[in-house]
């Protein structure tokens, strides 16, 4: 059943309630996955980040320091 609504009226209501799109969102909650993951298993940095639903290692990293403000790696040492 559908809503009846478009899918860019879908985006601007989630924005309005959530104060993310819908994107940023899920970015969020991936890198809070990553970073647990990053702290309590000893996974490899590519399996986490295809765990947490990317597509890539280098995209991860980047998103992961646009969040964190630092790498993965680094992240799991501090």
């Amino acid at each position: 059943m559908t809503a009846n609504i478009s899918t860019r009226e879908c985006s601007r209501c989630f924005q309005r309630c959530i104060k993310l799109s819908p994107m940023n969102y899920l970015n969020e909650h991936r890198i809070r996955m990553a970073a647990q993951m990053l702290l309590q298993t000893n996974k490899s940095i590519m399996t986490i980040s295809e765990c947490c639903g990317f597509s890539s290692s280098s995209y991860f990293g980047k998103i992961f320091q646009d969040y964190m403000g630092c790498t993965p790696k680094n992240y799991r040492k501090k």
